[in-house]
């Protein structure tokens, strides 16, 4: 029984079951995350392409992490967010973003779901093995806060 259990466990562990997040394959009509290599502007994204009407930087400020570290962090490129033609499909946005001069990385900008219990569709056949844990009561004690918004970028 015990043997039982500890596979069960590694198997969900090693098969991405997501406990407490779903990811749900919509995509945000119009929005496109970009990564440049250099600084942009509107001016410079319509000089290429007129798909995009609007682009929001999303690079965090670094200012605690060089307070802290004492230099500033390696940089990863600097990440935007295009809001364009929302008839347009998510991949015809990715091509065009592409376009941009400096522009090494574009996707399309992907909405989850939280989810209150496992995605898991075999999930009724293993809580009897995992009930010992006590992580449903967890979802009970904290589930988080509708403001925060959580954007995860691989």
């Amino acid at each position: 029984m015990r043997l039982g259990s500890v596979i069960i466990l590694i198997n969900l562990i090693f098969c991405g079951v997501s406990w407490s997040y779903r990811q749900v394959s919509l995509t945000i009509p119009g929005e496109v995350v970009i990564r440049s290599n250099k600084d942009l502007d509107l001016g410079i994204v319509k000089s290429k392409t007129t798909v995009f009407a609007k682009i929001l930087p999303l690079n965090p400020s670094n200012r605690t992490t060089k307070s802290k570290l004492g230099k500033a962090p390696p940089s990863r490129g600097k990440l935007y967010l295009l809001r364009g033609d929302r008839s347009l499909s998510s991949e015809e946005l990715v091509k065009e973003a592409k376009r941009i001069p400096g522009v090494y990385q574009a996707e399309a900008n992907y909405q989850g779901n939280l989810s209150y219990a496992p995605s898991d569709p075999q999930y009724a056949q293993t809580a009897d093995h995992l009930g010992c844990v006590g992580f449903e009561e967890a979802w009970d004690v904290q589930t988080g806060d509708p403001s925060v918004l959580v954007a995860v970028i691989d």
